[in-house]
């Protein structure tokens, strides 16, 4: 089944959620993409960082610079606690050398956004063809953000381009006449 953000509804959420492996970006596919690059070499998952309590997701290193990659999920978004202890752990990895890719939940990880994220090519991340956007009926929507939340993801939707920026508002107005509430309750 094609996912569109047009074909949002009853038939596609029932399919979605009975999906055993996810089609969409999640933490674990993160590991099979960066795995797969040629020059991303010593990938750590989830381990300590140095002497720190923080444990990053990935860490990896790639073109002679040292990367950290967080998947930020719902969480990120909706809990105050966690979202001041990204920053805190943010600071840490900068003041120690690391560049911070973050990937939101409601992003896909193909090419182009690899690309944007990284700022170098990914050869060869097969394109699920699943959209930006808070597709899975599953996903919590901005509505749902605490005020750090919201801030984070205002932040991050000023630095996409159009085309994306169009589906994600595009998926959260559809998500809303889905659930038959006023779209400014979802935004």
């Amino acid at each position: 089944m094609r996912i569109t953000i047009k074909d949002m509804g009853k038939k596609q959420d029932d399919y979605l959620s009975a999906l055993k492996e996810p089609i969409w970006t999640t933490e674990k596919n993160i590991f099979n993409i960066l795995n797969s690059h040629p020059d991303i070499k010593y990938i750590k998952t989830r381990k300590k960082f140095s002497t720190y309590r923080y444990i990053p997701d990935y860490q990896f290193v790639a073109f002679g610079n040292f990367f950290i990659v967080e998947f930020q999920g719902f969480r990120h978004y909706t809990d105050p606690v966690t979202i001041h202890n990204d920053m805190l752990k943010f600071s840490v990895y900068r003041s120690k050398g690391f560049h911070i890719i973050e990937v939101p939940y409601f992003l896909q990880l193909n090419s182009d956004m690899f690309y944007r994220l990284f700022k170098f090519e990914h050869p060869s991340i097969p394109d699920t063809g699943f959209p930006h956007g808070f597709i899975h009926p599953k996903a919590g929507f901005p509505g749902m953000f605490c005020n750090k939340g919201h801030e984070r993801y205002m932040e991050i939707m000023g630095s996409l381009p159009s085309e994306i920026f169009a589906d994600v508002i595009l998926s959260v107005i559809k998500r809303s006449e889905l659930l038959n509430i006023s779209v400014d309750y979802c935004l």
